[in-house]
């Protein structure tokens, strides 16, 4: 079974926190913003904070062992005898993209940049999203703390 663990970030916190069974804080959704509430080892409220971004833990680890969370970046190379726009394309390549969760599909890359062929319209750059391998890709950043990994692709 998957752990289920969320990782929080906004500006005004020091650093991306893991909130899971094991830790000091609670995640609450309303209306509003998601708060993040803090506990002492004692179980007394310490304080919250209304957090920007949840990002949910997809439950696969990358090459290097590292967590794989949405909304991360993360370069994996894929192989494929297949042909796009009618050009053959098949064998090695690689692809960087920012993690999502897709009930219908799972784990995936979306907007997906593949160095060797940027002149392709950018419809399909918006839309193509490749199945996340743990095992063959790597986590080079997120887009909240490295928007320029991203950006300009």
């Amino acid at each position: 079974m998957r752990e289920i663990k969320f990782r929080v970030f906004n500006d005004k916190l020091p650093e991306m926190i893991i909130v899971d069974a094991d830790s000091d804080f609670v995640l609450k959704f309303g209306n509003d913003k998601p708060l993040l509430e803090m506990y002492s080892n004692g179980g007394e409220y310490v304080d919250q904070w209304a957090v920007d971004h949840v990002m949910q833990y997809t439950g696969l680890k990358d090459k290097n062992g590292v967590e794989i969370y949405e909304g991360d970046i993360v370069t994996m190379h894929t192989e494929w005898a297949g042909s796009y726009y009618g050009e053959d394309e098949g064998g090695e390549h690689e692809n960087k993209g920012v993690v999502v969760i897709v009930p219908s599909k799972g784990v995936m890359i979306n907007r997906c940049m593949k160095r060797d062929r940027m002149e392709l319209d950018a419809e399909w750059e918006k839309t193509w999203s490749v199945n996340v391998r743990g095992y063959r890709s790597k986590v080079i950043g997120n887009i909240h703390q490295h928007p320029e990994l991203i950006k300009g692709e």
